[in-house]
């Protein structure tokens, strides 16, 4: 204590001894005053608020993370003169200056008098601040931070560990006779788990810098920006191809307009993603290939795109882009007309397909390639297909005949012989039957475009023969197969065997 000592009788006497002991702690305090700074009042729920006091910070930080820690005077009524300590944990380590002291620096709280600092850092942990007048009209009289200290947190420190700051004021006058009384309250620097730290980051938009993308140790891909988002494809992939693998969460932000083409393809541990309101396009195999989401986040602000059940749909439900690849049982509405190349190609646990509306109307979706899970499985739907009715009217001609025959005979001297035959013959023949029949049309079933081997325009018995001759080829040589007719392996797993052969047969039978 002998240093504070020292400190408060020079606040009282301003010697010319301690003015000099001091004096380049004095000139080093001077000028380097902070902008103004209140304290979070919601981490002092013991402090009303309705007093003068000093309030020390209560703040988080990292291990090995060096943080600015701030004194605050609070209700600040005036003063002259202040002497003062501030203990630490001894597990903090503070920056110095070049003297070897605690590095201090003064704010707006006592920039009107003229500061002095000591420290004591090897056997206390303690600081002494104080303030004389620089004048004998000089007072201070605003609030906010009085001074501050830059402490680093041990390396090792374990998360949620507190460490512990106390101030107190060991005299504070509001003039040269009368101490103003004042409270101090403590407060700590709470060690937190580390933050993620950058591993990769650049630039994916369409106009290239419009939207940054930044992805972090922890797994976690960032896109920021506004406007459209690039197009990628399997042969060019998106700039964070080489980091696939290590991809765990993706989230967009507000402001982005549109998700690329196989943005995320291959991101095969992919858990998370969660798309902002502003999305108005979701590009083609954006999730191929990303067989571990299990969380998904559409804002409630979008007015483009809706999920239900697990399957993203567009905003009128006719368009399905993506089914979640957790689900089992699987129900598509009655409104869909297209379902885009790979929305259920992760959906590997579904086990049935139930489809609001008819078997004709099933038929008329158009089912792009990447969809064959949804023919593997039993299908079953909510409406029967309408009963066609043929109505036959045969009309013939029914004859009626009738004959009329006059002959008229004169004689006299002069024999004179008339003859006439008259012969009138009507034919009227009417014959209405009428047949009935009642018949019901049961469609072929969808088949998915990417069925149709010989590219003919149709899925038939001819593809079926094709895919058994190139399974009559070499074993050996069936990965070189799909390599080469890559529409042969219908259940992409990179080899053409019996099980694409079957899948073809499962939807002709």
């Amino acid at each position: 204590m002998a240093f504070f000592r020292k400190l408060i009788c020079y606040a009282a006497s301003c010697t010319i001894l301690l003015a000099q002991s001091f004096s380049m702690c004095a000139l080093r305090a001077n000028g380097a005053f902070e902008t103004s700074a209140q304290p979070d009042y919601t981490l002092y729920p013991e402090y009303n608020r309705s007093s003068m006091a000093l309030l020390a910070d209560r703040i988080y930080a990292e291990p090995g993370e060096t943080v600015d820690y701030h004194i605050y005077l609070c209700k600040n009524t005036g003063y002259r003169a202040v002497g003062m300590t501030v203990d630490y944990d001894s597990q903090l380590n503070p920056v110095l200056d070049d003297e070897g002291n605690i590095a201090v620096t003064f704010g707006e709280a006592m920039d009107d008098l003229q500061a002095i600092y000591a420290s004591n850092t090897d056997s206390l942990c303690r600081y002494a601040v104080a303030g004389i007048p620089q004048s004998d009209l000089s007072a201070e009289k605003d609030s906010g931070i009085m001074f501050t200290v830059s402490f680093t947190v041990p390396e090792n420190a374990v998360p949620d560990t507190k460490y512990t700051i106390t101030p107190t004021i060991k005299q504070l006058l509001e003039n040269s006779r009368y101490s103003i009384g004042i409270r101090g309250y403590a407060g700590w620097i709470t060690v937190i788990s580390p933050r993620p730290k950058t591993v990769a980051e650049g630039f994916c938009g369409a106009d290239m810098e419009n939207i940054q993308w930044r992805l972090d140790d922890a797994g976690s891909l960032y896109l920021s920006g506004s406007g459209e988002m690039a197009d990628y494809t399997p042969e060019f992939p998106a700039p964070w191809y080489h980091y696939q693998q290590d991809i765990l969460q993706v989230e967009i932000g507000e402001g982005i307009t549109s998700v690329g083409d196989y943005a995320f393809s291959g991101c095969t541990n992919l858990e998370t993603w969660s798309l902002p309101g502003s999305i108005r396009n979701i590009g083609t195999g954006v999730f191929y290939d990303c067989g571990a989401i299990q969380q998904y986040t559409l804002d409630a602000s979008c007015k483009e795109y809706q999920i239900r059940d697990g399957i993203l749909y567009s905003a009128d439900a006719t368009e399905i882009l993506w089914a979640s690849s957790d689900i089992t049982k699987c129900r598509i509405l009655k409104t869909v007309t297209a379902i885009n190349t790979f929305a259920f190609d992760s959906c590997n646990h579904l086990e049935e397909v139930f489809y609001e509306g008819a078997p004709f109307m099933w038929a008329g979706i158009d089912i792009y390639e990447g969809n064959s899970v949804l023919f593997m499985c039993p299908l079953s739907f909510g409406e029967k297909d309408p009963e066609t009715t043929t109505t036959t009217t045969t009309t013939t001609t029914t004859t009626t005949e009738i004959t009329t025959t006059t002959e008229t005979t004169t004689t006299t001297e002069t024999t004179t012989t008339t003859e006439t035959t008259t012969t009138t013959e009507t034919t009227t023949t009417t014959e209405t039957t009428t047949t009935t029949e009642t018949t019901t049309t049961v469609p072929m079933p969808a088949v998915p475009r990417e069925y149709d081997i010989n590219m003919d325009g149709i899925v038939s018995i001819a593809d079926a023969v094709m895919m058994s001759e190139i399974l009559t080829e070499d074993s050996s040589m069936y990965s070189v197969l799909a390599m080469i007719a890559p529409k042969c392996d219908l259940d992409h797993n990179g080899i053409i065997n019996l099980n694409d052969f079957y899948c073809i047969l499962k939807v002709l039978l």
